[in-house]
């Protein structure tokens, strides 16, 4: 896996442009992930506790737990880093918009060591708890049920 450290925001477009499966050092302020970045598998360095990277989410169905029923209001800015980062270390996270950070599992998070999340515009979710939920939901009643239940508690 490659090195590489970026001083900058251009610097660092460059090297997600020219790279993958590589650790970016980011020696700066802050950094944004670009809105049309193909990320493969890189890991982020912050150099100093102070480096904030910013995510960037595409609009999809939230995995939210406070969700148990199709709607297609439901669909918030995400993003989901399977794949795309491998590991974050010594970081801010934040966003400009409010976000849903899409994890597998908790161990995926795990990956994430010394980070900081904004959370008053992060939610993190874990993919796998929040679809044991739904299921243990859902086994009771039929789709019928959650419809009259969803209607009525509305109404109230």
């Amino acid at each position: 896996m490659s090195q590489i450290t970026v001083t900058n925001q251009e610097e660092f477009k460059q090297a997600l442009k020219d790279h993958a499966f590589a650790t970016i050092i980011l020696d700066g302020d802050e950094f944004k992930i670009p809105k049309k970045a193909l990320l493969a598998g890189f890991k982020f360095i912050g150099k100093s506790k102070s480096t904030t990277l910013y995510l960037r989410g595409e609009l999809e169905y939230s995995f939210s737990k406070s969700h148990s029923d199709l709607d297609d209001s439901q669909y918030v800015n995400q993003f989901r880093p399977f794949g795309a980062i491998e590991s974050v270390h010594n970081l801010m996270i934040s966003c400009k918009q409010p976000l849903q950070l899409t994890f597998q599992d908790r161990d995926e998070l795990n990956n994430w060591e010394n980070v900081k999340f904004d959370n008053s515009q992060i939610d993190i979710v874990f993919i796998d708890e929040t679809m044991d939920d739904l299921l243990s939901q859902n086994s009771d009643t039929s789709p019928a049920e959650r419809f009259v239940n969803k209607f009525l508690s509305e109404l109230m």
